[in-house]
């Protein structure tokens, strides 16, 4: 019996991520997996179990990688334009990166949720809640200080600007057009006003 070949976890973690990124969810086959991971079969159910449990251990990857940068970004803004603009630079710059696949992948992913097992639906959805809640705690200060009308709706604009990011991620995997992502930020913006 052959010795099962020696693997770098985090390094063959980010490959399953950029397939599943590029592929999605259902269209990423075992083969396709092993193919990209470098590993083999007996290798890949050892140590991740199945595709939907490697699926869960790349969406928390991703969201350590991506997420928390995203939610910092809100968390540290001295203004709320500025924090909302450096919040959908950053989201244009992942969804945009030549060495990405495109667009994002929880955005990608949540196009299919009715397909994707629970936890994973449910690990979607608390990473909106998060957002929709940096978001909303950004806006309300911009409120208190005044820059921001006291009669604005923020949790509707909260909820606003979580689907432009989600029209940017989407906009970006059709065309990688910068400007034209700006350009839909710019008029996000223009809302605060």
């Amino acid at each position: 019996m052959g010795r099962p070949k020696e693997f770098d976890r985090e390094e063959v973690l980010q490959k399953a991520l950029y397939t599943f990124w590029e592929k999605g969810y259902d269209a990423t086959t075992l083969p396709d997996l092993l193919e990209s991971m470098g590993i083999n079969r007996s290798s890949f159910y050892n140590s991740f179990g199945d595709k939907q449990t490697l699926f869960r251990e790349v969406m928390s990857l991703y969201y350590q990688q991506i997420g928390i940068k995203r939610l910092a970004i809100l968390h540290k803004a001295k203004s709320i334009k500025q924090g909302l603009w450096d919040y959908f630079n950053h989201n244009i710059d992942v969804a945009v990166a030549e060495y990405n696949p495109g667009g994002c992948l929880l955005t990608n992913t949540a196009t299919n949720l009715k397909t994707i097992d629970e936890q994973v639906t449910k690990h979607i959805v608390q990473g909106v809640d998060r957002l929709e809640q940096a978001l909303f705690n950004l806006l309300e200060k911009g409120q208190q200080s005044g820059e921001i009308a006291p009669n604005k709706d923020i949790k509707a604009i909260a909820r606003l600007m979580i689907s432009v990011s989600y029209g940017l991620n989407i906009a970006a995997r059709i065309h990688s057009d910068r400007e034209m992502l700006l350009d839909m930020v710019k008029a996000a913006l223009s809302t605060l006003d």
